[in-house]
């Protein structure tokens, strides 16, 4: 799963550099970026709920092994506590809330993430791929109103503004954004360094 979501960044990277300085493919750069974040994206979510299940069951690494309050016994077990009545597991927005009762105070490798500058970053993600996904008009606004803090008439599409320079990083949205999922995927694949002792 690691190496699933690291080829998918390699893969779109390399397909945007092979257009990036085309002037007369420049909306065909913009749709491309789009593309690229949104599948990087899901993917990144895929690996989320993959190393979140495995270490919710005990399962760890050669550098890692979970501590936890609730013991799992495997995959399903967890998915039976965690649907109760419903059909449909909405990972992203349940790993936030629900690692702290999870894992150890200060044992949680989801905190790494989510109780940090990095969890502002995960939600403006969560915006851009909503409306690259949708389009609706309830995911523009939440993408209008969180992401690019703007007012309707300075709206600019998802690959207009990840290809706009980022004021932190001095690189592109895009790029920010794929440091920032790469980080991520450091960190949840040997959370021991950063957790405290």
């Amino acid at each position: 799963m690691a190496n699933g979501l690291k080829a998918e960044i390699d893969y779109w990277t390399e397909q945007l550099g092979k257009i990036e300085k085309d002037k007369e493919k420049k909306e065909l750069y913009l749709k491309l970026m789009e593309m690229a974040f949104f599948k990087i994206f899901v993917k990144f979510e895929d690996f989320l709920v993959y190393k979140f299940k495995k270490y919710c069951a005990g399962e760890g690494n050669s550098d890692y092994t979970p501590q936890r309050k609730l013991e799992f016994e495997n995959y399903k077990h967890l998915e039976e506590f965690l649907k109760a009545d419903k059909s449909y597991i909405d990972y992203s927005s349940k790993i936030p809330k629900i690692s702290k009762a999870i894992f150890k105070e200060e044992k949680d490798p989801f905190s790494l993430i989510f109780e940090t500058e990095i969890n502002e970053e995960f939600n403006k993600m969560k915006y851009i791929r909503n409306y690259i996904a949708h389009e609706s008009e309830e995911s523009k606004a939440k993408y209008r109103k969180n992401v690019l803090n703007a007012r309707e008439e300075h709206f600019i599409s998802p690959g207009e503004y990840l290809k706009k320079r980022n004021r932190e990083s001095k690189t592109s949205n895009f790029d920010f954004y794929i440091k920032q999922i790469e980080n991520c995927r450091e960190i949840l694949l040997n959370p021991t360094p950063f957790l405290k002792s």
